[in-house]
């Protein structure tokens, strides 16, 4: 009898300790007076991604609308209190200002569970990632994307030129497919320094383990990664983690095995993998890199590289294609330069186009890929009050901050008509808009996404010879709407990406006789 009170006894201590983990912040924003949805219990405010009854989106864009006239609102990622910005004077001082006190984000995942995401650029805090990013930051010069001009444009022909080809009863495509057949061989070549052909050969292991292993618009990645934003400790506790020890070790062994051979052969490339290789020597950034630094950020380009970028295309070319009237003056603009280039248009050139910007930017707006920002506070920082005749709030050390992009890039304080695609806002307004603090798609500040430039210059190559070539046009399985997927934490549809593809009638004469860039392409590759 006596044991088994012990037994209840405990069990009622532990029930009555999880019960107060459960409540102990439930009424934090109460506490301090600041406006905040009301959370349910363990969920918080983000019930609705575990039932499949709303996206990641759809709640940020529920939170920002809460309170409009708030600067910031309070909600819950399960039991862990967090605010959404929704002032751009106060995004600006988190990102730019006060950056010193909100440089890091939260994890991905663990380090020793997943290393290749866990150490990664995205992930690494403090003075770690400001040696790292100093590092890197060469990698991505204007010189060093126009070295890989030539690389991108190969792969960008030689997938408009397969989908211009395609016969008539294949003319129907998801997009998202061979967008990231695309992306990921821009990747291998520009980053890995391999060559693979993922349309020809969809089984090449590079392919089929990027997409494994960046697979994040699954139910099972969207849980854990929202794990280890909240709960970190439980979730390493739990072993969780995105990417099995299989994946991990193909993707350090390709890395290793190519600087091997370029080291014994003496093999030199004008790409990713070259300027990692010869960072390895450079002290005034520490010990330079080790060969694991190497694969690891050889592998965070793929991370923000291969389902980002293929995602952004999709969006891009959905637009233009239930948009006739905005796809013909591209291609207007696109004959205009190869008639002027004679077919040998630069990187100069692509970058130097109005329009194709204007489109870009306007999609990124609509559907930015990053849909969201997060910052955590490293240092108490005092909040000015969220709403006039209120006190301010102090951000207590290690909590977290939600900059809502795709809500702010649709909010009609900022934007009129915010949800028609109109690229002429950035035609007669791009300077304004650019600068506004407004439109944020690569982010703000000393941590704005370091490959931007490389992101942009491969969504414009292929663009630009794909709509050279082709037309795009709405079939019936088009959904004009986009409606994004339940239960996703990715702003990926719900249907994916259909588009009817047709051979352009008059296309230039350059893309006619199969020159440009100065080099031959056979017209029956």
């Amino acid at each position: 009898m006596e044991y088994l009170t012990l037994v209840l006894s405990i069990l009622a201590t532990l029930i009555a300790i999880f019960y107060y983990y459960l409540i102990r912040n439930r009424d934090y924003f109460k506490k301090h007076g600041v406006v905040h949805v009301p959370p349910q219990l363990i969920v918080g405010n983000i019930g609705g991604v575990f039932s499949k009854k709303s996206s990641m989106v759809e709640i940020l864009q529920q939170i920002y609308d809460f309170h409009p006239d708030a600067k910031y609102v309070g909600f819950y990622e399960f039991t862990r209190p967090a605010i959404v910005v929704r002032d751009i004077e106060l995004i600006k001082s988190f990102c730019v200002k006060n950056f010193e006190s909100f440089q890091d984000h939260r994890p991905l995942s663990d380090e020793e569970l997943d290393p290749l995401l866990g150490k990664s650029l995205f992930s690494i805090q403090g003075e770690k990632w400001k040696a790292q990013r100093a590092m890197l930051s060469p990698t991505f010069t204007p010189g060093k994307i126009k070295n890989m001009f030539t690389l991108m444009s190969r792969h960008a022909v030689h997938f408009s030129e397969y989908l211009s080809k395609l016969p008539e009863e294949r003319r129907v495509v998801e997009l998202k497919d061979v967008a990231s057949k695309f992306t990921n061989d821009v990747i291998a070549s520009c980053v890995f320094g391999m060559d693979v052909d993922s349309l020809n050969d969809p089984e090449n292991l590079m392919y089929v383990n990027s997409r494994k292993a960046l697979n994040f618009a699954s139910f099972q990645s969207a849980v854990t990664i929202l794990m280890y934003k909240s709960m970190p400790r439980l979730s390493k506790w739990l072993g969780l983690r995105l990417m099995s020890k299989e994946l991990t070790k193909f993707f350090e062994d390709v890395v290793t095995s190519n600087v091997k051979t370029r080291d014994d052969k003496g093999i030199q490339r004008s790409d990713m993998l070259q300027s990692l290789m010869e960072t390895r020597n450079k002290k005034q950034y520490g010990t330079g890199l080790n060969m694991q630094e190497i694969a690891i950020h050889a592998f965070t380009f793929l991370f923000g590289g291969f389902d980002t970028v293929s995602n952004q295309l999709c969006f891009v070319i959905h637009y233009l294609a239930v948009n006739p009237d905005v796809q013909k003056r591209l291609q207007e603009e696109i004959d205009e330069v190869l008639e002027r280039k004679q077919g040998q248009m630069t990187y100069d050139d692509i970058n130097g186009m109005e329009y194709i910007d204007a489109i870009i930017n306007e999609t990124m707006r609509l559907k930015p890929i990053a849909y969201f920002l997060d910052r955590v506070c490293v240092k108490d920082f005092e909040l000015p009050p969220a709403l006039p005749g209120e006190k301010p709030f102090t951000l207590q050390a290690g909590s977290t901050v939600w900059i809502p992009v795709y809500a702010i890039q649709r909010d009609p304080k900022y934007f009129d008509n915010p949800d028609t695609f109109d690229p002429d806002r950035f035609v007669n307004d791009g300077k304004r808009i650019m600068t506004s603090g407004a439109f944020i798609p690569f982010g703000l500040g000393p941590r704005m996404c370091i490959g931007n430039r490389f992101a942009l210059t491969e969504i414009k190559i292929l663009i630009f010879h794909l709509f050279a070539r082709c037309d795009l046009k709405p079939c019936p399985e088009t959904d004009e709407k986009l409606e994004i997927a339940k239960g996703s934490i990715a702003i990926a549809p719900e249907n994916g990406f259909w588009v009817k593809v047709e051979p352009r009638s008059n296309p230039h004469q350059a893309i006619h006789t199969g020159v440009v860039n100065g080099t031959e392409y056979a017209k029956d590759e």
